[in-house]
């Protein structure tokens, strides 16, 4: 992708088996982090619940931004937000493409593997360094918004 376009500046990466199943305003989350450049990956629940241990540090926490900065709206900010987790996933997620290049894949050479296998460790270690945040609120019970369609949960429910 930086080869035959550089000027991407965010990716997308999304998996066919992950659909979507809540309404997302994806302009506002790139607003958000054109807002916050420490934003640089956000990923998307898959589970109700997911608490204190996988939050990063101090709680940073961001409101998404639905009209870019600058434009006059009362209701710059929708009901939902992003906050600073540990928690690295290749599920569907949003990036900043040179950080993802340069601080994630790059370093990983020639791996045979799944990416996810080297870097969740890292980030778990110093996940202050990475900016990764998690669409949603943080301790909150929520519906998820992905779901896997190979049966690991049904409506929205982790299988027992």
């Amino acid at each position: 992708i930086k080869k035959h376009y550089p000027a991407v500046e965010f990716l997308y990466y999304t998996q066919h088996d992950l659909p979507f199943v809540r309404d997302i305003n994806h302009t506002a989350l790139l607003n958000t982090m054109n807002e916050h450049p420490d934003v640089n990956y956000i990923r998307f629940k898959n589970k109700k619940f997911e608490g204190a241990p996988m939050l990063c540090g101090n709680r940073t926490e961001y409101p998404v931004i639905s009209q870019p900065p600058g434009e006059k709206n009362e209701s710059l900010v929708q009901n939902n937000s992003i906050f600073k987790t540990r928690k690295y996933s290749d599920r569907n997620h949003l990036v900043r493409m040179d950080w993802y290049f340069h601080t994630l894949i790059l370093p990983l050479g020639n791996y045979k593997r799944f990416p996810e296998s080297p870097i969740i460790p890292q980030v778990r270690k110093n996940c202050s360094r990475y900016g990764i945040f998690t669409y949603g609120r943080p301790k909150v019970q929520e519906k998820p918004i992905i779901l896997n369609f190979d049966g690991q949960y049904y409506k929205g429910e982790e299988r027992k």
